[in-house]
């Protein structure tokens, strides 16, 4: 089973169908990147609709179209007020904030590609897509020291976890794509950081600990896993 875990790391490439959102049409049978990326543009443009029909005659600078996109993402996806203040910090300290609006976006397609319906793939981006904001919403907290006695100083653990996490951060659409057991089971893991991270001495220690307990595996295998999520392109 472990072993199951580790090696189903991969990324759908069987088809989906949903319906198109704006059109209510069936949209024909496609890999699901493909129908991931096509929500993920239609969501961008319908922001900058929105970004248009809401700004003032003074033109609005890219940083600016793309903390409003943000929040306009956050509000449609109904993020936690504590939540979305965490964001907007993180995204405000961060370098590349076009990755945060980005993963919003991606999240804010999933649900958008998973509306009105109840099966079980559904299902599981939709937890997906919870679990991935509230690692946004800690994406301050990556990275921030690498004094953990968790981690070997001779070793590449922390740096590796902290790779991990920032994948994660950076591009969802990766964990979206894993297959619907492997997407689960990190969903899990993601779920169970949060609730150790009050009581870690960083999040990277909180992550390879709740692979190791939502998982049931030792340590040695959820580096294994983390250095896979790290590797994954």
């Amino acid at each position: 089973m472990k072993k199951k875990f580790i090696v189903g790391m991969m990324i759908v490439t069987s088809t989906l169908s949903f319906s198109a959102h704006a059109a209510g049409t069936a949209v024909e049978a496609r890999p699901a990147r493909e129908v991931l990326k096509t929500y993920v543009e239609d969501v961008k443009k319908w922001a900058a609709k929105k970004i248009g029909e809401n700004r003032a005659s003074l033109p609005v600078g890219e940083k600016m179209k793309t903390e409003k996109a943000a929040e306009i993402f956050m509000e449609e996806l109904k993020v936690p007020a504590a939540d979305k203040t965490s964001i907007k910090s993180a995204m405000g300290k961060s370098k590349n904030k076009k990755a945060f609006n980005d993963s919003l976006a991606t999240i804010m397609a999933t649900r958008r590609m998973t509306e009105g319906k109840s099966d079980v793939e559904s299902k599981s981006l939709e937890e997906a897509s919870d679990a991935l904001i509230g690692v946004l919403a800690d994406a301050k907290d990556i990275g921030s020291t690498a004094n953990s006695k968790f981690f070997n100083e001779k070793t590449t653990d922390f740096a590796d976890t902290t790779a991990a996490l920032n994948k994660v951060v950076e591009m969802p659409d990766k964990f979206i794509l894993f297959d619907t057991k492997t997407r689960d089971q990190f969903t899990k893991a993601l779920v169970k950081t949060r609730e150790l991270s009050y009581k870690s001495e960083t999040y990277e220690e909180a992550f390879v600990k709740a692979l190791m307990e939502s998982q049931g595996i030792d340590r040695a295998k959820a580096m294994e896993i983390v250095r896979k999520l790290k590797d994954c392109v």
